[in-house]
């Protein structure tokens, strides 16, 4: 959560509950209200900031998100390549 706003689509009922348990996380259960979640998050921008923020702060219990796992695990793959060959 890099506290951008963000909607969880579980429109397949999945129920993953790691982050669509955070109480501002938006839902879409069906794609018919996708479009009543969504518009409001376009036309207002201090509601964009506002949920972004409070989703940032809820998920402070998973950790540090800083959007940078990606290279965290290339970097770590690498120190391992390196020790091998080493």
């Amino acid at each position: 959560m890099l506290g951008i706003t963000s909607i969880n689509l579980d429109w397949a009922n999945q129920q993953y509950t790691v982050f669509s348990k955070l109480p501002t996380l938006l839902q879409s259960k069906i794609p018919a209200d996708l479009e009543a979640t969504l518009v409001p998050l376009t036309q207002d921008k201090a509601l964009r900031e506002n949920l972004g923020n409070r989703l940032q702060k809820e998920s402070e219990e998973f950790g540090v998100m800083n959007g940078k796992a990606g290279q965290a695990i290339l970097s770590l793959a690498k120190s391992f390549i390196r020790e091998k060959t080493s």
